[in-house]
């Protein structure tokens, strides 16, 4: 199964660019033969969009108008009927229509999509970030919370013998550099 996971991005749209249609790609898991893929984007108009395709295919807009500031794009495609999309760290919308795309993807493009389409982005692109799994809502608002100058720390340990899995607390922890010229 290629379910649970899940792709994030920061953005600065800039506006324009080239949609395939109804979609201008940011990130994009994509298989070449049969077409099918998965991805974020936005729309014309700049809002979110969580997208999969195999032949069908099933849109998902969220509320924000993303331009001409950052916004962190999030999508967490739970299995072969629900799919979720975050702005910003908020869950806005999600989308219960079944896509199977029964093989792996064999390709993943950022900020165009996949072979054959002509949709782009303009604007830019950051920190693009596939999980082999749902993220959970909390550590989707943690990496909207992570900006300049505060950084959390948080550790997952599996032990690969069969002694199970070890999770730390998250530890919240700030940076401040101080203007001070250089003793010469």
């Amino acid at each position: 199964s290629n379910y649970p996971f899940t792709i994030s991005a920061w953005i600065n749209y800039s506006g324009g660019g080239i949609s395939d249609g109804d979609i201008i790609p940011i990130a994009e898991l994509y298989l070449s033969s049969p077409t099918a893929y998965y991805g974020i984007g936005i729309n014309a108009s700049g809002t979110g969009v969580i997208y999969a395709y195999n032949g069908l295919k099933s849109l998902t807009f969220g509320n924000s108008v993303l331009s001409n500031d950052w916004h962190i794009i999030t999508g967490v495609f739970v299995n072969s009927t629900k799919r979720e999309i975050y702005v910003d760290g908020m869950k806005e919308r999600e989308n219960l229509t079944s896509i199977v795309i029964s093989s792996v993807p064999n390709s993943f493009e950022v900020g165009r999509g996949g072979s054959g389409q002509i949709g782009f982005f303009n604007g830019t692109i950051d920190e693009v970030a596939v999980w082999n799994r749902n993220l959970s809502r909390y550590e989707i608002r943690d990496l909207y919370r992570l900006k300049a100058g505060k950084y959390y720390w948080k550790v997952n340990v599996t032990n690969v013998l069969g002694g199970g899995n070890n999770e730390s607390e998250t530890r919240e922890f700030n940076i401040s550099l101080e203007n001070i010229s250089p003793i010469v």
